[in-house]
């Protein structure tokens, strides 16, 4: 698992230092050429108001196209190659109209030529389909909120189907099976703390548990007859490749009664408390922060003030806080207290035997007395899988720690101060 997925991280990262500097570099050369061509072609100041209509006019047909046809026509983000490679033409027809005119001095021939061939190659490049691993995607799509890939590693028993948002991976589900139901991995699997959480209470006592991000809902493998788990998720296309689509399939094998709400979570969750009052949840759990996009709006002080009022009276909170590019555990700490929350850090390291990757999550709860029980629980089920003492990391941070923590709000967020550099 960890193999497959490091290594098509790899491939994309070493791509992306090399294409990004590529095509700014000639979306800068392209742009100062055509905006050069407008300027030198623009007509009398008494056509100036149909010029500036025209110029506007393909702005907006643009950005139609952007926004509403290409997530319909394509599965990835190819407007910029095609939009590099349909500039080329005009860029050398732009130069050969230049060197046709009285008042540029002409293009010499191997000029020319040079910049014949450069271009056609350019052009020819970013027109030519990207070639995808069929082999491995077996499954792309492109919505709304970015591209979805389902990818396929290995064969039989050693079969592994990951769930890909961008370059952020969203679940994984092996082949093999516990009493025929998918296991837990990845940043769910049985060696991490979110699994230990779940899965410490007495036999028959039925849980109701709400998620926010549902990915490929990994976590509905930790339900049992009677739980209810109620996923809250922002994009319908996530929604169908987890349920029905045949590539996962741990929603429909889970023990628990699971329904799945589309929209905004904490617009949903907020319309519930309004119509019904508090749902009460056992967990409330927040799996919105493993990408580089943050969703803000899931992090701020009136944010925390709606998940609070959603638990049940010894409800824990738990925020998953995985990232490669922000560390959101003091923020996440310092709005706990902010509206009555304790809190426990708990980093887990890499354990391949139960799939489970390193991850970091932080669990919220009025009663420290609840916090400390889990606390010694994570650390007997560590023990108790033979997991090495060092395997968790768990930390009780003070108030005192974070001063110089500003806890964000809908008016006020800064996300560089969260960056890890």
């Amino acid at each position: 698992m960890d193999a497959a997925n490091g290594s098509t991280f790899g491939v994309q990262l070493a791509s992306l230092t090399v294409q990004i500097p590529a095509y700014c570099a000639l979306l800068f050369g392209i742009s100062t050429i055509l905006h050069g061509e407008l300027y030198r072609l623009r007509p009398p100041a008494n056509a100036l108001t149909v010029f500036y209509l025209c110029i506007s006019g393909g702005g907006a047909l643009g950005g139609l196209f952007v926004g509403i046809l290409a997530p319909m026509l394509l599965d990835d983000y190819y407007e910029v190659r095609i939009g590099i490679g349909l500039a080329m033409p005009l860029v050398l027809g732009a130069r050969a109209l230049a060197a046709q005119s009285s008042t540029d001095p002409p293009l010499g021939e191997t000029r020319r030529r040079v910049a014949v061939a450069i271009g056609c190659a350019v052009g020819f490049y970013a027109l030519w389909p990207p070639v995808i691993d069929r082999d491995v995607v077996i499954h792309q799509e492109r919505g709304f909120f970015g591209v979805l890939r389902v990818e396929e590693y290995g064969t039989g028993e050693s079969r592994q189907r990951h769930f890909v948002h961008g370059a952020t991976l969203h679940g994984v589900e092996f082949a093999m099976r516990e009493k025929g139901r998918p296991i837990a991995s990845s940043y769910y699997g049985r060696a991490t703390a979110i699994a230990a959480a779940l899965m410490k209470r007495t036999d028959g006592e039925a849980i109701h548990v709400g998620i926010v991000g549902l990915g490929v809902g990994t976590l509905a493998y930790y339900g049992r007859s009677g739980d209810r788990f109620r996923y809250y998720e922002l994009d319908p296309a996530v929604e169908a490749i987890a349920q029905g689509s045949g590539y996962f399939s741990f929603l429909e094998r889970s023990l628990a009664s699971i329904e799945v709400v589309l929209g905004d979570a904490r617009l949903s969750i907020e319309n519930e408390q309004r119509q019904l009052g508090s749902q009460e949840f056992d967990f409330l759990i927040i799996d919105a922060f493993s990408s580089d996009a943050i969703p803000v709006h899931l992090l701020t002080l009136e944010a925390f003030q709606l998940y609070e009022s959603a638990l049940a009276e010894h409800g824990i909170l738990a925020i998953h806080t995985t990232n490669r590019f922000f560390d959101l555990s003091r923020l996440v700490a310092q709005a706990g207290f902010e509206v009555g929350l304790e809190t426990l850090q708990v980093r887990s390291a890499p354990a391949p035997q139960y799939q489970s990757k390193a991850s970091q999550w932080i669990l919220l709860s009025r009663e420290s007395e609840r916090l400390r029980e889990l606390r010694d629980s994570l650390k007997s089920r560590s023990a108790t899988l033979g997991l090495p003492p060092n395997h968790l990391r768990l930390r009780r941070p003070r108030r005192s720690d974070l001063h110089d923590v500003l806890v964000w709000s809908d008016d006020y967020s800064d996300l560089l101060s969260a960056a890890r550099f």
